[in-house]
């Protein structure tokens, strides 16, 4: 009685894994950064955060594969299929 077969697949699409694994390191990030600022301060702890948020988004032009990331992501682009049935 199925309407269609694509009832029981999920779709993975690329960068799934990713989101995973930044939800896990969450926890982490939130055992260092409330302690340090505790000791030193939120103001501190948010001009440190954003001084370093500036100097990677900087450092990213400067990377080839972060320049061409969305050329190189149409070309490369793919959908996995998982059967549940």
């Amino acid at each position: 009685m199925r309407k269609d077969h694509q009832q029981n697949r999920i779709t993975i699409l690329k960068g799934g894994y990713h989101k995973s694994a930044t939800i896990l390191v969450s926890p982490l990030a939130l055992m260092i950064s409330g302690p340090f600022a505790d000791r030193f301060g939120i103001q501190i702890m948010f001009v440190i955060a954003g001084v370093t948020c500036m100097l990677l988004g900087a450092a990213g032009f400067f990377i080839p594969d972060v320049m061409d990331f969305e050329n190189s992501s149409k070309e490369k682009s793919f959908n996995a299929t998982v059967d549940l049935s």
